[in-house]
């Protein structure tokens, strides 16, 4: 599911996995020390916006497809421009609505 995770949920791998890596020293100290992390957006889209994951899981829509590799990134970075032709361009390809309120609010 794409949210926002819990330092439980990266702790719950990252305990083993990766653990002397720096970015994942910090989520180790946030977590011992019971403090938020204090996440960074990537995928930051425009207020006018509205988006929401459940519809492309429900479609089997990989994550990779809009976000690239994210399976090999060390740290997520941006491979796409989420633009509205970006979207369009797939909706269409995929016939999927490309009606105005699908996105917009």
């Amino acid at each position: 599911m794409a949210s926002i995770p819990s330092a439980d949920r990266c702790v719950y791998c990252h305990d083993y996995i990766k653990a002397d890596a720096p970015e994942i020293v910090k989520v180790m100290d946030h977590y011992n020390g019971d403090k938020p992390i204090e996440w960074v957006k990537v995928f930051d889209l425009p207020d006018h916006v509205w988006f929401n994951h459940k519809r492309h899981i429900a479609k089997d829509v990989p994550c990779q497809k809009c976000h690239g590799p994210v399976e090999t990134m060390d740290v997520v970075s941006r491979t796409n421009e989420f633009s509205m032709g970006f979207c369009l361009a797939c909706h269409q390809e995929n016939e999927a609505p490309t009606d105005c309120w699908t996105c917009h609010t």
